[in-house]
């Protein structure tokens, strides 16, 4: 199963953003998350980010994060711990 995350990645979506990856971790075996049509993110959104990833692996299911995010954002991704998620041409 795929998911792409769009446009702003803030704390004024994390309620919507955080049930649609409940939905998912449900039904799920492996999720495969885009980040490349991110236009903002806050501290909010990679805390959602960690969560995930605990409860995808406590359920015994594969979340795979793509290195996408734009590059304009990652250096946030890097100092929020997920510096992974960062675009190649972030450097």
């Amino acid at each position: 199963m795929d998911m792409e995350f769009t446009g702003a990645c803030t704390i004024a979506q994390v309620d919507p953003l955080k049930a649609k990856l409940l939905g998912l971790l449900a039904g799920a075996g492996k999720l495969v998350v885009s980040f490349k049509g991110v236009t903002e993110v806050d501290l909010s959104f990679f805390l959602l980010l960690h969560a995930a990833k605990r409860s995808f692996l406590d359920k015994g299911k594969e979340l795979v994060l793509l290195a996408d995010l734009p590059a304009r954002l990652a250096e946030k991704a890097r100092w929020s711990g997920l510096p992974e998620i960062a675009s190649p041409e972030a450097g």
